[in-house]
């Protein structure tokens, strides 16, 4: 086993541990990508990644980075106490999330197969699961939740600059933001057809292997990117935080799932096309 994979079994150890002394419930661990589902004796619940803090000990030896990890998560959790409805409807998105895990988040709305959609409460440090105690609290309902989150991933959206990279001779889209957790709210945003098809036209096609990773290009230049997009997604979506290993149509008739890749013994799997 290498000094990293080591480090990160320790950290993941000490990280268990503190959790069960502040209350913090872990109903999901993903070793491979270093992350867990946590929630609080509120029913508050998140997604957080160990992978930052593994690499912060790695660099430093910092042996209160832990504890100052796991302080920020419990406040984080329980920051919505503090957060009245005026404020809270400002950072409401929608996020996706992998269809095969064993803690779907509250609201999860199928998109594909392999993916879901939900909504998440954009906080320093982390993005909370909105719950229906959260809404309850609030005194809101679930449409309410959701039209919120259309015109934040709009509001966001309108202030996103988006990148071109050329690739086989194709424009290749991404969205160029400061936080990359919140690229799936600029993709299911409404005013995406808009913001987009001047360039790409419409329908476009999209790959989001994981949450830090989106790109969307012409259906036309899918069969010269093909190689490309086909590897791109079975490798990243091994990778940190896994969405969806499909090849994604955008269109009005919503979002349709093409086909789909995976990487098995070094050999590329292609599904459904």
């Amino acid at each position: 086993m290498s000094e990293f994979s080591q480090i990160g079994d320790k950290i993941l150890n000490e990280t268990l541990a503190l959790f069960q002394t502040r209350g913090i419930t872990v109903s999901e661990t993903r070793p491979e990508s270093g992350e867990l589902v946590v929630q609080n004796a509120e029913g508050q619940t998140a997604l957080i990644s160990l992978i930052h803090l593994v690499e912060h000990y790695y660099e430093t030896r910092d042996e209160n980075a832990v504890n100052h990890f796991v302080n920020t998560i419990v406040a984080s959790l329980a920051s919505h106490d503090s957060i009245a409805w005026k404020s809270a409807r400002e950072s409401i998105y929608y996020s996706l999330h992998p269809a095969f895990t064993k803690c779907d988040p509250p609201f999860a709305r199928e998109v594909t197969g392999y993916c879901l959609r939900h909504y998440i409460l954009d906080t320093p440090g982390s993005n909370i699961w909105i719950t229906q105690a959260m809404l309850d609290e609030w005194g809101v309902n679930e449409d309410e939740v959701n039209r919120r989150a259309m015109e934040n991933g709009d509001r966001l959206l309108a202030k996103t600059e988006l990148e071109i990279d050329r690739v086989e001779g194709c424009a290749l889209g991404s969205f160029l933001v400061s936080d990359a957790s919140l690229k799936a709210a600029l993709l299911l945003a409404p005013s995406f057809k808009a913001w987009a098809s001047p360039h790409f036209g419409w329908p476009l096609y999209a790959v989001m292997p994981n949450k830090n990773l989106c790109s969307f290009f012409k259906k036309s230049d899918y069969p010269a990117l093909k190689d490309f997009i086909s590897r791109f997604v079975a490798t990243y979506y091994k990778d940190l935080r896994p969405v969806s290993p499909e090849l994604l149509e955008f269109g009005d008739q919503g979002v349709n799932g093409v086909c789909s890749w995976m990487e098995r013994n070094g050999y590329l799997i292609t599904f459904d096309e």
